[in-house]
């Protein structure tokens, strides 16, 4: 559908390194799907690869509003805190990924 496309290209420019573009291409996707906490975690992980840590942060934290039990968001959150050197919420989030049950 139309509404994949956006996504199918974002996830081709980031497969190849083009992270600028593939920002772009799931900022046009989350205009089609505001809810779709896959796109927030892409976003977070390309984000985090440019050391651009504070959108890194706020998309994770936007995967983890979608989906608090969300293992993997909590797990990078914890460790963006560390590579800031805060290890208040570097804390939190690990013990919030330790406690998440594995699906």
């Amino acid at each position: 559908t139309s509404k994949n496309q956006h996504q199918i290209m974002a996830y081709r420019y980031a497969a190849g390194g083009q992270y600028e573009k593939a920002i772009e291409e799931y900022t046009l996707a989350l205009q089609d799907e505001p809810f779709k906490k896959d796109i927030y975690y892409n976003l977070g992980f390309i984000y985090s690869r440019l050391g651009r840590y504070e959108e890194a942060l706020s998309n994770y934290k936007q995967v983890l509003e979608l989906d608090p039990n969300d293992k993997e968001a909590n797990f990078n959150l914890s460790q963006i805190y560390k590579k800031l050197s805060d290890t208040k919420n570097s804390k939190y989030y690990y013990d919030k990924y330790l406690a998440v049950k594995d699906k």
